[in-house]
């Protein structure tokens, strides 16, 4: 019973856990510099691609305050315009569906004794999957320059239960993303 409930715990951690993110830098950026943000636009949200599944109001709205929030909790400060901001910040996220397929076959027919020959099998088949990917992009732009100098990207699968969730996810990529920010 001990096993069957640390088990539980651990599966219940693991699927807390927020997904593993990349960034990139832009080569000679300097981070010493930057204190104030603003949002990149009016709507911080870029479009979401084509097969992107649109993000709810309250989702994007969930993610700005995630994101604000952990900016804030790493002293940076929101400014009152993008004119008098060190750098911008714009976020997409989206979800999309993905197919892959694998080709198998039995391999080859044996007659009934041992030996030779083997003769070709022709019952192969395809074997379909598909999947949930969901990915959370945030973007730091310099407010001068307009050039961009940070990026930050996690994806995941997800499961119906996450897709049910999407809100408690979406928040914690933006804080897994915003973790590496700014590069150490």
């Amino acid at each position: 019973m001990k096993n069957w409930l640390l088990l539980a715990a651990v599966a219940l951690m693991a699927a807390c856990t927020a997904p593993q993110p990349r960034t990139d830098v832009a080569a000679g950026a300097d981070f010493a510099s930057l204190h104030r943000y603003a949002w990149y636009g009016e709507a911080p949200l870029f479009q979401p691609g084509e097969g992107d599944k649109p993000l709810s109001l309250l989702n994007r709205h969930r993610v700005v305050e995630a994101i604000e929030a952990t900016l804030s909790a790493k002293g940076f400060e929101k400014a009152g315009t993008r004119d008098s901001a060190d750098f911008l910040v714009a976020y997409s996220v989206g979800t999309r569906e993905r197919i892959s397929g694998t080709q198998m076959g039995e391999g080859f027919y044996r007659p009934w004794f041992w030996g030779w020959p083997y003769y070709p099998n022709h019952h192969d088949f395809m074997s379909f999957d598909s999947r949930t990917e969901g990915k959370l992009s945030i973007d730091v732009i310099d407010a001068k320059t307009r050039k961009p100098v940070w990026h930050g990207v996690a994806s995941e699968t997800l499961s119906a239960t996450d897709l049910e969730q999407s809100g408690i996810r979406v928040v914690r990529a933006a804080q897994a993303v915003l973790e590496r920010f700014p590069p150490r």
